[in-house]
């Protein structure tokens, strides 16, 4: 056990004061009146506290009425944090004058480890060390005055020394009392080995497995921890939200609230214009049903949709931009839409006539005279006559001249071909 720091609330001449220790050996120095033994008796009574009831030392008398606080003697208290060696820190808190207030705390877990120590009434920490009070302060807790009492008695100790040399020899009783004390140790304490059946074996497996449910329970606690942290957090969203809720409720009770209004104030304004009730649905005539329908169908009209695209006037500028209409007829006739139809077909029965024609003549139809050459077109301008007199026949004169003009132009065409060569 190590202390790692001492603070006197209210102890001799100091107040609200805190002395910082650290492991191992610490040396505190100072002048005179510096408050040295002022820390050492803070220091002691911190970790040992004062006996409730009669039965105090004469040092301990000594130590209250020299410590005790002149302006506030009713408030003396002193606290300690202390660091043990199974890993627990403990602040004890001593009440030297009411000894009501004391305890010893868990820094970790919370605990109160008051009852463990409870010595005569208050929290005494030595008996974590397996001490009390009375041997602490001889063994740990030596002051200076019982330093120099030593130093006084020097003559007492020599006479103490001299004796033990003197009777070294004769006592025959050493090694008796030596053997009595490891037969003791064996019995209490045991060997420290695997599979070793002595107390302080078992003691040792008992702190590891108190070890370890320390771990597990430090591990248990700090989830408890993390779940209460989140339990708060949810806590406080809950409260947000039910805020929220609330807000909203009162927002929508506002809007409902000024709704009503309106229609109460439009009722009252419609039942000031028209004083009378209107008139049974019987005597309704067509124009108010006429307007009861259109107010239905623009309650009912739908979503107007978004237009993209050119403007209504972008649209009409572009429309005076085209020309005028012509004069006359803007459609086409009858008869020349059939006569042209009538010209397209002549043309592609000519085109056929003349791809089913041979393309080379055998070395026998060479000497053919070109008149006999020029047979196909002249059946084709034949026959192009021939359709133009029926059209006029059944009633289409135009196109039956066109086909004739047609067919005259293959004929005069293949005249002229044959005049040009003459006789093969």
């Amino acid at each position: 056990m190590w202390i790692e720091r001492v603070i006197a609330r209210a102890f001799g001449p100091l107040h609200d004061e805190t002395l910082h220790l650290g492991e191992g050996m610490n040396v505190i120095g100072g002048p005179n009146e510096a408050g040295k033994t002022s820390w050492h008796a803070a220091t002691r009574l911190a970790v040992t506290g004062v006996r409730r009831g009669p039965g105090r030392t004469k040092e301990v008398a000594s130590v209250i009425d020299r410590h005790r606080p002149w302006d506030s003697p009713d408030h003396w208290e002193v606290e300690a944090r202390l660091h043990l060696d199974d890993g627990r820190t403990v602040d004890i808190s001593q009440d030297l004058a009411g000894k009501v207030a004391c305890r010893a705390r868990d820094v970790t877990l919370g605990d109160d480890l008051s009852n463990e120590i409870i010595n005569e009434g208050t929290p005494d920490a030595t008996r974590w060390l397996g001490l009390d009070r009375e041997s602490f302060s001889a063994v740990v807790a030596v002051s200076q005055a019982q330093i120099m009492t030593v130093a006084e008695s020097a003559s007492g100790l020599q006479d103490q020394m001299q004796r033990a040399a003197a009777t070294r020899g004769t006592d025959a009783t050493a090694a008796e009392a030596i053997e009595r004390l490891k037969a003791f140790r064996k019995e209490a304490v045991g060997a420290v080995r695997v599979g070793a059946t002595g107390p302080m074996w078992a003691a040792m497996r008992e702190q590891e497995v108190a070890d370890a449910a320390l771990v597990e329970a430090r591990r248990r606690h700090g989830e408890y921890l993390d779940r209460e942290s989140r339990l708060e957090a949810a806590a406080r969203e809950h409260q947000g939200a039910e805020r929220d809720l609330t807000v909203a409720e009162a927002a929508l009770a506002v809007r409902e609230a000024t709704q009503l209004s309106d229609r109460a104030l439009r009722a009252g304004e419609l039942a000031t214009r028209y004083p009378q009730a209107p008139a049974a649905l019987a005597t309704r005539d067509e124009v108010a049903d006429e307007v009861a329908a259109a107010l239905d169908s623009w309650r009912r009209r739908p979503a107007p949709v978004p237009l993209n695209g050119s403007s209504a006037r972008e649209l009409e500028q572009q429309l005076a931009a085209n020309p005028a209409v012509p004069e006359g007829d803007r459609r086409p006739d009858r008869s020349v839409s059939d006569a042209a139809r009538a010209l397209d077909l002549a043309d592609e029965a000519l085109r056929q006539h003349l791809e089913r024609s041979p393309a080379t003549a055998v070395p026998e139809v060479a000497a053919v005279p070109a008149i006999a050459r020029s047979s196909s077109p002249i059946i084709g301008a034949a026959g192009a006559a021939i359709v133009g007199i029926v059209l006029i026949v059944i009633g289409q004169a135009l196109a039956g001249i066109v086909l004739l003009g047609v067919a005259a132009a293959i004929g005069a065409s293949v005249v002229r071909s044959a005049t040009a060569t003459g006789p093969a």
